[in-house]
């Protein structure tokens, strides 16, 4: 058998070797993935993530309560009420990054997905007033829906609380107690400070009855009883607050995962974070790293205590928390999580069947199969929840580290939130039997109020036995 001769073998060869290339190529185009993109890891997308957060913490700085803003690109969805003019306009005609629009007016926003090959992020900062006065000169409630996520308005623009920008002087007659809300029928309250007599605050509303005032004392708002207080000024020229009075959106509705995920670097999800007590804290937030020195460890950081409604159940935010729908997607999934990564998250505040979830600690609602319209946009993507929050459970070490994002996010580097948080760790220690899994904190502040409460007897042994204190 004669054999081809050596050249035109190699040559055989080649044209084979080319052909399957081109195919690959072709292969590669047709499903919608870049040539170039296989040189790039489509797990991680550091360079994205941290060029997108530069951008927002240039774009978004000075924000004012009850704004939003368009941080980085796209923002895919934002439903103005009536016919009042936004500060920017939306798909297709994408604003300008750093564009603000009013939280009064506003009855949705959403994010886009992360985007690798058109290297973008949708990302918006929604600075809430929530419970806190405009006489506390702290930020308030921010928030960050960072890709694919939808947040929807949960309170109607005529019957949202605008607050006054200032209050009327008042001074206590004795001392009295200071409560998270007013001692009242409808409201859930509990004690937080001692007032002493002579003491003067500034008032900003009262309750509906009358006979409650919020104030700010040590750093933090809070209600007195109406009766411990004299002023020369008119109270019934303030506003009067109900138990169901909210401002914008500190009532919402939201999903994430729109879109899809494609980075593990840049999940969808909704962060919160409550401004820290002017008063109580008694220095900046530490640094970004797991490393402190004995001077930073000495820091104190005091989260204010701020209420929020998510998907009609009522909760209370002292730190930073992760909210998320589950399965993730473009439509809203069966349940709906909250991990608390700083502070206390309380559930069902100052109820008898009150939740609260330490640091490291996730807890779960179940939605209901049919979807329905709830918030105030009108269109039936939300479902009504079933039941109550179950029990927290502790997140595994898997899970705590794919929130990395929230370090990054939080970053002093980039200057959008005002404490950096670093999710616990879950280490090793030894015990009965083999090693036991135990959370760490990375601050001593992360979980300075878990401590308390577990010196105290308030919190089951069980929590607090999952803690490396």
């Amino acid at each position: 058998m004669l054999r081809p001769p050596r050249e035109e073998v190699v040559f055989m060869h080649i044209r084979r070797t080319t052909y399957l290339m081109f195919v690959l190529i072709g292969a590669l185009l047709v499903i919608g993935i870049a040539p170039t993109a296989l040189a790039q890891n489509l797990d991680t997308c550091p360079a994205i993530v941290n060029n997108a957060l530069t951008q927002v913490g240039v774009n978004c700085a000075g924000m004012a309560r009850n704004t939003a803003c368009y941080g980085f690109r796209d923002i895919s969805k934002g439903v103005v009420r009536g016919d009042v003019a936004p500060n920017f306009t939306w798909t297709p005609d994408q604003p300008e990054l750093g564009s603000r629009i009013e939280l009064t007016t506003t009855e949705a926003i959403q994010t886009g997905p992360f985007d690798l090959l058109n290297r973008r992020w949708g990302l918006s900062v929604l600075e809430l007033q929530a419970n806190l006065p405009n006489t506390l000169a702290t930020p308030g409630v921010r928030m960050m829906a960072l890709g694919g996520v939808e947040v929807e308005n949960g309170v109607q623009p005529e019957e949202a609380l605008i607050l006054p920008p200032a209050g009327v002087n008042v001074n206590t007659t004795r001392a009295t107690n200071l409560r998270s809300n007013p001692d009242a029928p409808g409201w859930s309250s509990r004690i937080i400070d001692s007032v002493p007599a002579a003491s003067l605050f500034e008032v900003d509303v009262v309750s509906d009855d009358g006979g409650w005032a919020r104030v700010v004392f040590n750093g933090r708002p809070g209600w007195v009883s109406t009766a411990d207080i004299s002023t020369t000024s008119d109270l019934s020229v303030l506003p009067q607050v109900g138990p169901e009075d909210y401002t914008p959106y500190q009532d919402f509705y939201f999903r994430v995962g729109i879109g899809g995920q494609r980075c593990a670097d840049a999940p969808s999800l909704l962060f919160i974070q409550s401004p820290n007590n002017p008063v109580l804290s008694t220095a900046a937030a530490p640094k970004d790293n797991m490393l402190m020195s004995p001077v930073e460890q000495r820091r104190v950081i005091v989260p204010i205590a701020v209420t929020l409604r998510i998907f009609d159940q009522d909760i209370e935010v002292e730190g930073s928390v992760v909210a998320r729908t589950l399965p993730p997607g473009d439509d809203l999934g069966s349940a709906f999580e909250l991990v608390n990564l700083f502070g206390l998250l309380r559930i069902y505040p100052d109820t008898p069947g009150e939740i609260i979830v330490p640091p490291g600690f996730a807890t779960r609602l179940g939605l209901a199969d049919i979807p329905t319209s709830l918030g105030i946009e009108g269109d039936d993507d939300e479902r009504a929840s079933i039941g109550r929050f179950g029990q927290p459970f502790p997140l595994s070490a898997a899970e705590l580290a794919a929130l990395g994002v929230i370090g990054q996010i939080t970053s002093s580097t980039f200057g959008i939130f005002q404490t950096p948080v670093i999710p616990p760790r879950v280490i090793q220690a030894s015990g009965t039997g083999g090693t036991v899994p135990l959370i760490a904190c990375s601050d001593p502040n992360q979980c300075a109020a878990v401590q308390s409460l577990c010196a105290s007897g308030a919190l089951p042994q069980t929590i607090c036995q999952a803690f490396a204190f």
